[in-house]
Parts: structure tokens; C-alpha cells; sequence
């Protein structure tokens, strides 16, 4: 068997394919596998069904789509001893991207985001 992966695709000049290592498909025989993609922006979790930008679903094999940059993030808080009684927590995040963003530009727009969600429960 050969697995086919993001790193074999022919791509335009343009076009840069963030994880190499994304599986496509495995082929068990010698066959010539040819395919087209439909490569669109997104945010967040789509699902194949919710999707209505394909006009044909008998011409596109439709699969879920994940446009998150973010793969995974791990958060722990230290606690820093003061003076007497007095203790400092200090929160402290692992984060992990698929490259095309960096973890401190993630944390900043999640930082934005979750202030502009917490912002309207002051007044």
C-alpha cells in the first residue's frame, strides 16, 4: 500500500500547503490516482453536510473541514510565593499551530476575542 499525503499534491506558485504531512488516501494496488481539490478560507469546524458552496455533491466527495490554525493548547497555573501568606498565581499556556500563525499572535486575537465577549457583563 502507498499513502498519499498533502506533501505529494502539485500546487500552484501561490499556493502553500501548511501540513505536509495531512493524509489524503491509501492506495493498495497500482492505480493512477488523479484528483481536484476545492480549496476554500474558513473559520473554526465545518461540516461536510452543512457546506452549500458545492452546487453538485455527485462532482465533490465532501469531507469535514477543520480551518482552525490552533492544534493544540495546554494552560497551567503556578503558584508564586510572596512575602508572609501572600501568594502570586501566574497562568502560563502551551500552544501549538500548524505554522501558519504563531502561538503568541494566537493568544493575542484569543486574548481580543474573549475581552469582547466579557466586555458588555461590566456595564
Amino acid at each position: 500500500p502507498s499513502v498519499i499525503t498533502a506533501e505529494q499534491l502539485i500546487t500552484p506558485s501561490h499556493l502553500e500547503v501548511v501540513n505536509k504531512k495531512q493524509y489524503i488516501a491509501t492506495v493498495h494496488d497500482s492505480t493512477l490516482v488523479e484528483m481536484e481539490l476545492k480549496i476554500e478560507y474558513g473559520k473554526g469546524y465545518c461540516f461536510a453536510s452543512q457546506n452549500t458552496s458545492v452546487e453538485s455533491e455527485d462532482d465533490f466527495l465532501m469531507v469535514d473541514a477543520n480551518f482552525s490554525p490552533i492544534r493544540r493548547v495546554n494552560y497551567k497555573i503556578k503558584l508564586l510565593p510572596l512575602d508572609g501568606n501572600q501568594i502570586k498565581e501566574s497562568l502560563i499556556f502551551e500552544i501549538w499551530t500548524d505554522g501558519s500563525i504563531t502561538p503568541a499572535r494566537s493568544l493575542k486575537e484569543a486574548s481580543k476575542l474573549a475581552m469582547n465577549l466579557f466586555y458588555p457583563l461590566l456595564s
